[in-house]
Formats: structure tokens, sequence, C-alpha cells
């Protein structure tokens, strides 16, 4: 999911040299909501196979032509925006963003805003679906000019890695009526 983000695919292919009987393929411990593996395959570039099916033919006969794709990540073409971007809501005087992310991973959180009046200094806490506490910490938000169309940025860390699930980024303090949020950014 870190690479892919939320319900996308992602295909990864690995070269590797093999010299032995067996290929053993195994996975860090997997819990509820995260990644999961829809298909595995084995190819090998030789024409040449020792093992076979129990009628005799070769296993890997006709695997080439089932490829869809056989390109290294290195050559497919950039992502075109790794970022999720998420529209937050007025929740009784708090700005709340929801968000569903990947797995291990530090994810930078970043708001463009409009705020004519003053620098504020406003409270952020990002929680979990159970409510367990990631991030709580003030945030400066600077001045911008009284033009409604010119944003300032400012963002912030989760602090530590988030596994894949639903987190909530809250907002609170004085004047948060008053200025416009984009949508958060998360990296």
């Amino acid at each position: 999911w870190a690479q892919a983000h939320y319900g996308k695919v992602y295909k990864r292919v690995v070269d590797i040299h093999n010299d032995k009987d067996a290929i053993k393929i195994s996975f860090p411990r997997v819990k509820a909501g995260q990644a999961m593996i829809a298909a595995i395959a084995v190819a090998t570039k030789d024409n040449v196979v020792s093992r076979s099916k129990p009628n005799g033919s070769t296993m890997w006969a006709d695997f080439e032509k089932q490829i869809s794709v056989k390109m290294p990540d290195s050559m497919l073409p950039p992502k075109s925006s790794p970022a999720l971007a998420v529209e937050g809501k007025m929740v009784k005087k708090q700005m709340v963003w929801d968000y569903q992310v990947g797995v291990a991973k530090v994810y930078a959180l970043r708001w463009k805003y409009y705020n004519p009046d003053a620098p504020r200094q406003l409270h952020v806490r990002v929680t979990d679906s159970k409510g367990v506490v990631y991030k709580d910490a003030d945030v400066t938000f600077l001045q911008t000019q009284q033009k409604k169309t010119k944003r300032k940025m400012t963002s912030i860390t989760t602090g530590s890695q988030v596994n894949a699930g639903r987190y909530k980024v809250v907002l609170t303090g004085d004047g948060l009526n008053d200025m416009i949020f984009d949508n958060l950014t998360i990296e």
C-alpha cells in the first residue's frame, strides 16, 4: 500500500538467480486490513524447465504467452502523484480530515491554507480508528495576504510509522472559523 495507496494494484517484478531446487517466498506477519497478495508467478528466462506436471507436459511451457507486462519497475513511467488529497469538514468548531493509508511509513501531512487575520497556533491530533493517538502537537499557521487566492503551506509528520487503516486528523484552536483550508495532502 505504501507504493500504490489504498485500493490500487501494485505489480512487482523481481529478477533472481537460483541454482537450487526451490525458491522460498515468505512474508512478514500480516494483520487484517493490510495489503493482500492476489497472485504470485514464477518464470524462467530459459526454455529449459526441469519440473513437469503429472501428465508429463512441461509446467511453464506457455508461461511467456500469458504475461501481460514483462517490464521491470525501473522502466515503468513515474507515478503522477503519490499523494492523497483529503477534503476536511468543520465539526463542532473543529476541522476534521478522515483518510486511509498503507503500511509502516511515516507520512507527511501538508495543509494549504488561507489565514488573513494573524498568525495562529492551532492544535493537531492524529488518531487511528481505535482512538490511539499518533501525534498531539501545536502547529503554527502564518498570516497570508488578504487576497483570497493566496495560500501558504505548513506541514508535520505522523511522528511514527503507521499501519494500514483509517486515521483522523483534528485541528482545533482560536480563529479556525476565519481560515480556509484546501485539501489536506498526505504523502
